[in-house]
Protein backbone atom coordinates (compact mmCIF):
# COMPACT_ATOMS: atom_id res chain seq x y z
CA UNK A 1 0.00 0.00 0.00
CA UNK A 2 1.47 3.76 -0.96
CA UNK A 3 0.62 6.41 1.21
CA UNK A 4 1.13 10.15 -0.22
CA UNK A 5 1.81 12.71 1.44
CA UNK A 6 0.82 16.15 -0.29
CA UNK A 7 -0.36 17.87 2.58
CA UNK A 8 2.95 19.87 3.60
CA UNK A 9 4.94 21.68 1.26
CA UNK A 10 8.78 20.34 2.28
CA UNK A 11 11.42 20.92 -0.30
CA UNK A 12 12.97 17.49 0.40
CA UNK A 13 12.39 14.46 2.50
CA UNK A 14 14.58 11.35 1.82
CA UNK A 15 14.23 8.18 3.18
CA UNK A 16 16.88 4.94 2.68
CA UNK A 17 17.42 4.45 -0.49
CA UNK A 18 15.87 7.18 -2.28
CA UNK A 19 13.70 5.20 -4.72
CA UNK A 20 10.56 7.19 -3.99
CA UNK A 21 8.91 4.67 -2.56
CA UNK A 22 10.37 2.97 0.49
CA UNK A 23 8.86 -0.07 3.40
CA UNK A 24 8.76 1.89 6.71
CA UNK A 25 7.36 -0.62 8.89
CA UNK A 26 6.23 -4.35 9.27
CA UNK A 27 2.86 -4.00 8.05
CA UNK A 28 4.30 -3.13 4.43
CA UNK A 29 3.44 0.29 4.18
CA UNK A 30 5.29 2.73 1.62
CA UNK A 31 5.82 6.29 1.84
CA UNK A 32 5.71 7.58 -1.55
CA UNK A 33 7.14 11.09 -1.99
CA UNK A 34 7.53 13.29 -5.16
CA UNK A 35 9.52 16.47 -4.36
CA UNK A 36 11.82 18.83 -5.76
CA UNK A 37 15.55 19.20 -4.70
CA UNK A 38 16.05 22.77 -3.87
CA UNK A 39 18.93 22.17 -1.29
CA UNK A 40 20.95 19.52 -2.33
CA UNK A 41 23.46 19.89 1.19
CA UNK A 42 20.24 19.07 2.65
CA UNK A 43 19.67 15.59 0.51
CA UNK A 44 23.12 15.05 1.38
CA UNK A 45 23.06 15.42 4.91
CA UNK A 46 19.51 13.39 5.07
CA UNK A 47 20.96 10.84 3.11
CA UNK A 48 24.37 9.91 5.30
CA UNK A 49 22.35 10.23 8.33
CA UNK A 50 19.60 8.06 7.48
CA UNK A 51 22.28 5.44 6.14
CA UNK A 52 23.85 5.38 9.42
CA UNK A 53 20.66 4.66 11.50
CA UNK A 54 19.20 1.13 12.13
CA UNK A 55 15.78 2.83 13.27
CA UNK A 56 15.19 5.51 10.17
CA UNK A 57 13.93 8.80 10.86
CA UNK A 58 9.89 9.17 10.77
CA UNK A 59 8.31 11.64 8.89
CA UNK A 60 7.55 13.93 11.26
CA UNK A 61 11.31 13.84 12.28
CA UNK A 62 11.82 14.66 8.84
CA UNK A 63 9.49 17.48 8.70
CA UNK A 64 10.72 18.96 12.15
CA UNK A 65 14.64 18.74 10.41
CA UNK A 66 13.17 20.78 6.99
CA UNK A 67 11.71 23.33 9.41
CA UNK A 68 14.46 23.86 10.97
CA UNK A 69 16.25 24.21 7.80
CA UNK A 70 14.33 26.76 6.76
CA UNK A 71 14.79 28.75 10.12
CA UNK A 72 11.11 27.76 11.05
CA UNK A 73 11.43 27.66 15.38
CA UNK A 74 7.31 28.01 15.64
CA UNK A 75 4.86 24.63 15.70
CA UNK A 76 7.21 22.36 15.79
CA UNK A 77 6.78 18.59 16.67
CA UNK A 78 7.63 18.54 20.66
CA UNK A 79 8.52 14.50 20.43
CA UNK A 80 10.51 14.87 17.30
CA UNK A 81 12.12 18.08 18.77
CA UNK A 82 13.19 16.25 21.87
CA UNK A 83 14.69 13.15 19.73
CA UNK A 84 16.81 15.39 17.25
CA UNK A 85 18.25 17.11 20.14
CA UNK A 86 18.58 14.60 22.07
CA UNK A 87 20.73 12.62 18.93
CA UNK A 88 22.61 15.46 18.26
CA UNK A 89 20.87 16.13 14.61
CA UNK A 90 19.54 20.02 15.85
CA UNK A 91 20.70 22.15 18.44
CA UNK A 92 20.32 25.57 20.93
CA UNK A 93 22.99 27.76 21.94
CA UNK A 94 19.96 28.82 24.29
CA UNK A 95 17.41 26.74 25.76
CA UNK A 96 15.12 29.82 26.65
CA UNK A 97 14.77 31.02 23.36
CA UNK A 98 14.54 27.38 21.72
CA UNK A 99 15.39 28.72 18.42
CA UNK A 100 17.13 25.50 16.47
CA UNK A 101 19.78 25.07 13.86
CA UNK A 102 21.01 22.02 12.14
CA UNK A 103 23.65 19.90 13.50
CA UNK A 104 27.48 20.65 12.17
CA UNK A 105 27.38 17.86 9.70
CA UNK A 106 24.67 19.66 7.48
CA UNK A 107 26.85 23.35 7.56
CA UNK A 108 30.44 21.45 6.65
CA UNK A 109 28.17 20.01 3.57
CA UNK A 110 26.64 23.56 2.73
CA UNK A 111 30.20 25.47 3.43
CA UNK A 112 28.29 27.56 5.97
CA UNK A 113 28.31 28.59 9.14
CA UNK A 114 25.14 28.15 11.23
CA UNK A 115 25.92 31.07 13.59
CA UNK A 116 27.88 34.50 13.66
CA UNK A 117 28.21 34.70 17.27
CA UNK A 118 25.17 34.34 19.02
CA UNK A 119 23.27 34.90 16.11
CA UNK A 120 21.57 32.02 13.44
CA UNK A 121 22.84 33.14 9.56
CA UNK A 122 19.08 32.84 8.52
CA UNK A 123 17.72 35.50 10.81
CA UNK A 124 20.64 38.07 10.03
CA UNK A 125 19.94 37.45 6.17
CA UNK A 126 16.12 38.19 7.30
CA UNK A 127 17.01 41.41 9.03
CA UNK A 128 18.90 42.56 6.42
CA UNK A 129 16.62 41.68 3.54
CA UNK A 130 13.92 43.68 6.05
CA UNK A 131 16.21 46.87 5.46
CA UNK A 132 17.25 45.98 1.82
CA UNK A 133 13.56 46.71 1.19
CA UNK A 134 12.82 50.02 3.06
CA UNK A 135 15.24 52.39 4.78
CA UNK A 136 13.16 52.54 8.04
CA UNK A 137 11.42 49.22 9.42
CA UNK A 138 8.80 49.28 11.61
CA UNK A 139 8.63 46.43 14.69
CA UNK A 140 5.59 44.93 12.64
CA UNK A 141 7.46 44.29 9.55
CA UNK A 142 10.08 41.97 11.01
CA UNK A 143 7.58 40.26 12.56
CA UNK A 144 6.08 40.02 9.39
CA UNK A 145 9.05 38.97 7.68
CA UNK A 146 9.73 36.61 10.44
CA UNK A 147 6.19 35.42 10.42
CA UNK A 148 6.17 31.19 10.53
CA UNK A 149 9.41 31.55 11.59
CA UNK A 150 9.92 32.85 15.22
CA UNK A 151 7.33 34.55 17.48
CA UNK A 152 6.71 37.97 18.20
CA UNK A 153 8.48 37.64 21.76
CA UNK A 154 11.47 36.06 19.45
CA UNK A 155 11.08 38.62 16.98
CA UNK A 156 11.33 42.02 19.69
CA UNK A 157 14.54 39.73 21.33
CA UNK A 158 16.62 39.08 18.46
CA UNK A 159 15.83 43.34 17.39
CA UNK A 160 17.21 44.14 20.85
CA UNK A 161 20.26 42.24 20.36
CA UNK A 162 21.10 43.17 17.33
CA UNK A 163 20.34 47.23 18.51
CA UNK A 164 22.89 46.63 21.26
CA UNK A 165 25.21 45.54 18.75
CA UNK A 166 25.10 48.77 16.61
CA UNK A 167 24.07 47.64 13.96
CA UNK A 168 20.73 49.38 14.54
CA UNK A 169 19.69 52.76 15.90
CA UNK A 170 15.89 53.88 16.87
CA UNK A 171 13.86 56.19 15.39
CA UNK A 172 11.19 57.27 17.99
CA UNK A 173 7.94 59.51 17.35
CA UNK A 174 4.82 60.09 19.12
CA UNK A 175 2.91 57.65 17.22
CA UNK A 176 5.42 55.15 15.66
CA UNK A 177 8.76 53.51 16.38
CA UNK A 178 11.39 53.11 13.23
CA UNK A 179 14.37 50.82 13.23
CA UNK A 180 17.19 52.11 10.29
CA UNK A 181 20.70 50.45 10.26
CA UNK A 182 23.39 52.61 11.55
CA UNK A 183 24.38 54.57 9.21
CA UNK A 184 27.76 55.29 11.04
CA UNK A 185 28.90 52.08 10.60
CA UNK A 186 26.98 50.62 7.78
CA UNK A 187 26.39 51.79 3.97
CA UNK A 188 22.98 50.97 3.36
CA UNK A 189 23.77 51.21 -0.61
CA UNK A 190 26.09 48.01 -0.27
CA UNK A 191 25.10 44.41 1.19
CA UNK A 192 23.47 45.05 4.46
CA UNK A 193 24.33 41.09 5.42
CA UNK A 194 27.42 41.56 4.40
CA UNK A 195 28.14 44.49 6.84
CA UNK A 196 26.32 42.70 9.81
CA UNK A 197 28.68 39.83 9.25
CA UNK A 198 31.74 41.88 9.84
CA UNK A 199 30.24 44.39 12.55
CA UNK A 200 29.47 41.50 14.90
CA UNK A 201 33.28 39.82 14.22
CA UNK A 202 34.79 42.93 14.97
CA UNK A 203 32.70 43.77 18.06
CA UNK A 204 33.76 40.04 19.13
CA UNK A 205 37.01 40.48 18.50
CA UNK A 206 37.46 44.23 20.06
CA UNK A 207 38.65 44.19 23.68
Amino acid sequence: MALFLSFYPISILVFQGFRGCETLDDYQVDLCLRAKIVDDAFYIFLKEVQHKRKNKLNAFDLVTLDKVRQGISTDLFEESVEKLCREGLIKSQSSAEKKYVLCDLYYEIAKQPAYIKAYRVKDLQTVAGCFEKANEVSMKDFVAAFDGQLSKDQVRYLISKLETENLMTVIKAQKYTRYVVNDELIDAKENIFSQFVRLLYENFNSP
